[in-house]
């Protein structure tokens, strides 16, 4: 595992995070409940060990099938590709989000922490995006035998430095008020997201013609 890798999962994880989704608009939702900051805390952590059972899975998944590991990581870097290009292609033909009009649609319910948390983890464990970043997209840029247990918490930490600062960009001025929210720049932010997916997707895709290579003829 190298800091390329490590790069382009970080990027990746913030193209992801960018994208409008359930789960940004229920952060955004909790950023305006009664705890504010302390909901969004409380979801991130829910959030966040959804993910870990996804990266847990995916290690001792593909861990076990040594014999046909080669052809199903190529696979899974086909479709990962053909995957982000389409996602990153449909977000730039598609009309603009605007995220403040969406988030004022979602009540500010008060929950409790735990809801919060719970409200975390249902929606990632269940959410497309992450089965397909983790099943997916995570064995294309990272070796899975290549991964032991401190090689686990770095990539963990990675996709958490990328993730953090794209939902505090957008729960602290809903939270705070919307004087220090640009939402004219979300259209720019919206491209720079579905072009970091093409990107993505086509580093995906030429590395998944190298690994054919190696196949037996």
């Amino acid at each position: 595992m190298n800091y390329d890798a490590l790069l382009l999962l970080a990027l990746t994880m913030m193209a992801f995070s960018i994208k409008p989704g359930p789960g940004m608009l229920a952060v955004a939702s909790r950023a305006m409940s009664e705890r504010g900051m302390l909901s969004v805390a409380a979801f991130m952590v829910g959030n966040n060990l959804a993910k870990l059972v996804f990266l847990l899975l995916v290690v001792l998944g593909l861990g076990a099938m040594d014999d046909i590991r080669l052809f199903v990581v190529i696979l899974a870097k086909s479709f990962a590709a053909v995957y982000l290009v389409y996602l990153g292609i449909q977000g730039l033909l598609k009309e603009q989000f605007r995220i403040e009009d969406k988030a004022d649609e979602v009540k500010a319910i008060n929950n409790s922490l735990w809801q919060d948390f719970s409200i975390g983890f249902v929606i990632t464990i269940t959410n497309p995006y992450d089965i397909i970043f983790f099943a997916g997209i995570i064995p294309t840029i990272i070796p899975i035998e290549q991964i032991g247990v401190i090689e686990y918490w770095v990539i963990f930490l990675t996709m958490l430095a990328a993730d953090i600062p794209v939902v505090l960009s957008y729960t602290l001025p809903l939270r705070y008020g919307k004087k220090f929210f640009a939402a004219r720049k979300m259209p720019f932010i919206n491209h720079v997201a579905n072009v970091v997916l093409i990107i993505a997707g086509l580093i995906i895709g030429f590395s998944a013609l190298l690994s054919g290579q190696v196949l037996p003829h």
